[in-house]
């Protein structure tokens, strides 16, 4: 593990982007919604940047960077497409002891910034460590498909109240409220425990099958069913 996975808590702290880009921009409206204090450091502005700091906690400095300007940010982004500049912003800010991201540049970074799924308040970060950024899309793309973002936060306010555990707090029932289907939540060694716990629980419907006359297929497919512990059960099939 080549990097630390930390989350920074920076709410109300002063934060330096440097460049008015759409990277840049993406990276402003990142820091706002963690409820940072932005201040963009640029002398133009794309039309993404200006929609971010409309009416956001932000304010825009329109000039060039000014080592002053690290002086008083407790985080640095420098999201430009001048190479001495992005390294000047770093080498600034590594003087001061400020944490710094040099977007495309990992080797003028004291933090690198991983691919992001936002699931409020559910958040998940995926990185390859910049060694393959693209594996890291498509991870983070397989994991947006996943988890659906409507019940998240239903489910962590119910979590809270205890509703849906009732009291307990119980990865099974959260994985059903989920509805993840078959995704192997728990590691393979846990297959063979939930396809078990899962026919237990199963509606008595398909344990009475073979007392209706249903013929040897079906009793056969009961039977494999039973059987079959290495798949990990869709969640939906297991009932509380």
């Amino acid at each position: 593990m080549d990097y630390f996975p930390i989350f920074m808590q920076v709410r109300g702290a002063g934060c330096l982007v440097v460049g008015g880009g759409e990277v840049a921009a993406r990276k402003a409206a990142m820091l706002l919604r963690a409820g940072a204090q932005v201040h963009v450091v640029a002398p133009e502005l794309s039309a993404g940047m200006h929609e971010v700091l409309l009416g956001a906690a932000a304010r825009h400095s329109a000039r060039g960077y000014e080592r002053g300007d690290v002086a008083e940010a407790q985080l640095a982004i420098a999201a430009t497409d001048d190479r001495e500049l992005n390294a000047r912003v770093s080498n600034d800010a590594r003087a001061q002891r400020v944490p710094v991201n040099v977007v495309d540049a990992p080797e003028l970074c004291t933090f690198i910034m991983p691919a992001i799924v936002d699931r409020s308040p559910l958040v998940i970060a995926v990185s390859s460590t910049g060694a393959s950024p693209v594996l890291a899309r498509l991870a983070r793309g397989k994991i947006e498909a996943a988890i659906p973002e409507r019940k998240v936060g239903d489910i962590a306010d119910n979590e809270r109240r205890g509703a849906v555990t009732g009291g307990r707090r119980t990865p099974d029932t959260l994985v059903r409220a989920l509805d993840l289907g078959g995704i192997d939540v728990y590691g393979r060694h846990r297959h063979g425990v939930l396809a078990r716990e899962a026919h237990r629980q199963r509606p008595r419907a398909a344990a009475h099958l073979e007392h209706r006359g249903i013929g040897r297929r079906a009793r056969r497919d009961v039977r494999r069913d039973r059987t079959e512990e290495r798949i990990l059960v869709p969640a939906h099939r297991v009932t509380g």
